[in-house]
């Protein structure tokens, strides 16, 4: 939440809510995890996203389990685990879901590479029954699985 404060000239100024601050700095790692990944860093990508997802676990924070899901399965992906990387695209779609979002533009990016990847190495037919299974799992019993 943002609050509007005045500032001494008579202005307006906004004022960040710390929660919501602490959440964006998250969602940075999140981003850093991709971003390393890209870089072939996968050591750091990893350990952007673990410090990420323990900080979403730690505080409660379901908005961001889809992100989890996303950035898991793009890491998994990067390390050749197709298996994986298909279940989690299946998590993420639930996750959504259940969080009544939509994914943001990069996710959807993010999804269709791991998709591609997880196709080409696994079959479409396997791609889809890793899917559905990942879809019938749902984020909670996986998040720690990555």
């Amino acid at each position: 939440m943002s609050v509007n404060a005045r500032d001494p000239d008579g202005g307006r100024t906004t004022v960040i809510d710390p929660l919501r601050k602490s959440m964006a700095v998250t969602a940075e790692l999140f981003d850093l995890a991709l971003r390393e990944m890209r870089l072939g860093n996968l050591d750091r990508a990893r350990a952007s996203f673990r410090q990420a997802r323990e900080q979403v676990v730690r505080e409660g924070w379901g908005g961001l389990l889809p992100s989890i899901c996303v950035v898991g399965a793009a890491l998994v992906s990067a390390e050749g685990d197709h298996r994986q990387a298909a279940v989690l695209v299946g998590v993420a779609h639930t996750a959504f879901l259940k969080s009544g979002q939509a994914p943001d533009p990069g996710e959807v990016v993010e999804i269709a590479r791991v998709s591609e990847a997880a196709v080409n190495a696994l079959g479409a037919q396997q791609f889809a029954a890793e899917s559905a299974r990942g879809r019938r799992a749902g984020p909670s019993s996986i998040v720690f699985e990555i």
